[in-house]
């Protein structure tokens, strides 16, 4: 069974983020992607310090980051995890994985050419102690430390594949931002084998542009999930995010 994604997605982008491209050694373009570090749709402290709470008195929590794209999703949220959990550990590592064998390369390899906007919110994020988490290579070019790369497991799979292999306990399920590009059959297939999989110590997180583009959270509420208050207000971004969920 196959999650279906449109072509468009690839060849013509139909919104804009933080345009970043994978490119062979002759500098074409054989990838393109609008993902970003620490995208302004999570209030990144505050997940990590609501993870803490949620999860305090367990020893052991699986995260599973899907449609990973080239990394920015895992890293922005291990790197939180380790500048702001009292326990990170438990959480890794974040098993991180997208179905493009070509972007999972580039995710394995983590080079990234970082926007302002990317660079200030890693600044914030960290507390201003980015580089215990990045290395800058060069202007706005940087990789994840050693350190950092233990904390995601990269791996290239269909995303129903890697919801059977979920393992049962506590879990973080990371569904972001993908969502109107799937064919609609794909979207129910999706929703119906996460309400399989999600019990009482499940947190699912989405993403605003699924909200704003296909009213996603309508149709979570509609299966029995749950917003989760995580925070009460983003104030550099300017907006309250909703995009934590758990199974009523």
């Amino acid at each position: 069974m196959n999650i279906s994604f449109s072509t468009n997605f690839y060849t013509s982008p139909n919104f804009k983020a933080n345009d970043r491209c994978v490119k062979d050694k002759d500098d074409h373009i054989i990838h393109r992607n609008t993902t970003q570090m620490f995208r302004n749709d999570i209030n990144w402290r505050d997940f990590a310090n609501f993870l803490d709470k949620r999860f305090s008195n367990k020893e052991k929590v699986n995260v599973y980051c899907f449609a990973c794209s080239d990394g920015s999703e895992p890293y922005s949220l291990s790197s939180t995890l380790l500048a702001n959990s009292d326990n990170p550990n438990k959480f890794f590592p974040i098993k991180a994985s997208d179905y493009d064998p070509v972007i999972i390369k580039s995710a394995k390899r983590g080079k990234y050419e970082l926007s302002f906007v990317e660079f200030d919110a890693m600044k914030r994020t960290t507390g201003g102690n980015w580089q215990n988490h990045f290395n800058m290579t060069d202007r706005m070019r940087f990789e994840p430390t050693d350190t950092l790369k233990e904390t995601v497991d990269f791996s290239t799979e269909n995303i129903l594949e890697g919801i059977d292999k979920m393992e049962k306990g506590p879990k973080v399920i990371m569904a972001r931002n993908f969502w109107p590009y799937l064919k609609n059959e794909d979207k129910q297939k999706l929703i119906k084998k996460l309400i399989e999989k999600c019990d009482g110590d499940t947190v699912l997180v989405t993403g605003a542009y699924d909200q704003k583009v296909i009213l996603l959270d309508r149709e979570l509420s509609a299966y029995g999930f749950k917003e989760i208050e995580y925070t009460d207000y983003d104030e550099w971004s300017g907006f309250e995010p909703h995009v934590v969920w758990e199974k009523k």
